[in-house]
């Protein structure tokens, strides 16, 4: 799993996050770009908390924390 200090660092664990200066939002802060329309939802903040995790896990198991690296990924 992410590890929590990561979540926390991004968004507290607030699932309607949004990033003041990109487009990242929700529990993850995943960037709308990668996000993609993902679940059918436009931003991950538009999403239900499972369907973040899910799209998180997944980028977890592809890329490991590096797209959390500002947050010590």
């Amino acid at each position: 799993p992410i590890p929590v200090a990561i979540v926390m660092c991004e968004s507290n664990c607030n699932l309607t996050a949004q990033n003041p200066s990109s487009t990242a939002s929700g529990k993850y802060q995943i960037l709308d770009s990668t996000w993609n329309g993902y679940g059918g939802y436009a931003r991950a903040a538009d999403a239900p908390e499972w369907v973040q995790n899910e799209r998180a896990a997944q980028l977890y198991e592809s890329r490991g924390t590096q797209p959390w690296a500002a947050c010590g990924g």
